[in-house]
């Protein structure tokens, strides 16, 4: 029979649980910055994403699954990321083979400009 090796720690005397947190890649192009995080096997209905006050913020809920299991590592919960983006007008987000792409597009109007003294 199967039998899993659970990892303990002696300090506090618990058993260790996995820590999860997706995978966010943050790049720029053009005027855009653009978000790419793995979120394989969550669906649209279970992710949201709000921009307030300077603050993007990514909430994903990963249900468990109601079936009967021997042994699981996988990690199921309410988890959250949040980042700070200045200056943005507006963000866009679609979501295509396990990754969440969102487009946060900048307002030009409102960067800091230098002004030359004459």
């Amino acid at each position: 029979m199967f039998k899993p090796i659970i990892l303990k720690n002696d300090l506090f005397d618990n058993f260790i649980e996995p820590k999860f947190s997706f995978p966010v890649e943050i790049s720029e192009e053009n005027n855009n910055i653009l978000l790419k995080v793995e979120v394989p096997g969550i669906e649209k209905e279970n992710i949201d994403i709000i921009y307030d006050n300077n603050i993007l913020s990514i909430n994903i809920i990963k249900k468990e699954e109601k079936k009967d299991k021997l042994f699981s590592e996988f990690v199921y919960g309410e988890f959250k990321r949040s980042f700070e983006f200045k200056n943005i007008k507006e963000v866009s987000a679609n979501i295509e083979n396990g990754i969440l792409f969102i487009k946060l597009e900048k307002d030009s109007s409102k960067e800091i400009k230098k002004i030359e003294i004459k």
